[in-house]
């Protein structure tokens, strides 16, 4: 049976036990798309934002997007911007359409070895949450006017809706972290730390809320080679990232390898980020409903014995 709790307080009570489902989305989305760009994490997101913005608009010139906005977008220094651009340009991911604006050119090749399909992967999120008895509502939008479809949404608009929340996750991750690549590493780390507790669900439950971390001797340490491989990028930049955490304090070194510091989970910058996760989660379930997908036919994960996980 879903766990109830009072419609005020459930996303500041629920917000870690929802988060952690959700990073390990991120983390995995983020890991095939830099491995499918030579685990260069800068590239990788800038062509996910070029190949969102050509999703939209009904004409070439509404489909381009400026080297400048997508600078300004992913608060990236606009050389750096240009000069990744114009490596996606010569590896054919995209094509210029004016002096500064640029499209994807074709989508398949941005599709391409991304593995499990978008729907896959928003599913096994959702199946996650249900395993520990969590109720989708508590986080959902109320239902708008529209009805939802009645056809189940295709490939293209699952994935078009799971890239703009990536895009949003990763652009809100700059604020409390500095950058994005230091946010995703943040997150790993933080992810990897709490596994024992993730797909638990008494102790999901026990530090599910933004006031309950769980105690340090519960968490597991993450090593450089392990938060490399999940992300897929260099072991030496992630060696960089760790010290660059470790000097301001947000992370420490520990035996058997690193954990994120309660303290820096617990800054205000970032639980309104986890809060803004949490947020913009409900909103692409929401989307999703009225996209015709049955939120209630997903069914808990469940174990290769067959039974709830």
């Amino acid at each position: 049976m879903a766990v109830q709790i009072g419609p005020d307080d459930a996303k500041r009570r629920t917000q870690r036990l929802v988060y952690r489902c959700i990073s390990e989305l991120l983390i995995d989305e983020a890991g095939r798309l830099v491995a499918a760009h030579e685990r260069d994490f800068i590239r990788a997101i800038i062509h996910l934002a070029v190949a969102q913005a050509s999703r939209g608009g009904s004409d070439e010139g509404q489909r381009a997007i400026s080297v400048r906005a997508i600078a300004q977008s992913l608060g990236l220094p606009y050389e750096t911007t240009r000069r990744k651009v114009l490596e996606l340009e010569e590896q054919g991911y995209c094509r210029r359409v004016s002096a500064q604006r640029v499209a994807a050119t074709d989508l398949s090749i941005y599709e391409a070895g991304r593995g499990p399909t978008a729907l896959e992967t928003v599913v096994a999120a959702i199946a996650d949450l249900k395993t520990l008895g969590f109720s989708l509502d508590q986080i959902m939008p109320a239902a708008g006017a529209r009805e939802p479809s009645s056809t189940p949404p295709g490939e293209g608009t699952v994935r078009n809706l799971l890239d703009d929340f990536i895009l949003r996750i990763l652009e809100s991750g700059v604020g409390a972290h500095g950058s994005m690549l230091d946010a995703v590493v943040f997150v790993a780390l933080m992810n990897a730390n709490a596994e024992p507790i993730t797909h638990d669900p008494t102790m999901a439950w026990r530090y599910s809320g933004a006031e309950t971390p769980p105690p340090d001797s519960l968490r597991r340490p993450a090593t450089i080679a392990e938060l490399a491989q999940r992300l897929s990028i260099p072991r030496e930049t992630m060696r960089r990232r760790i010290s660059h955490l470790i000097k301001l304090d947000r992370c420490m070194a520990v035996p058997g390898g690193y954990m994120t510091r309660v303290e820096f989970m617990q800054a205000p910058a970032v639980l309104e980020g986890g809060a803004s996760v949490v947020h913009h989660f409900g909103q692409l379930l929401g989307h999703l409903r009225h996209e015709g997908l049955d939120l209630n036919a997903i069914p808990p994960r469940v174990t290769a014995e067959g039974a709830a996980a």
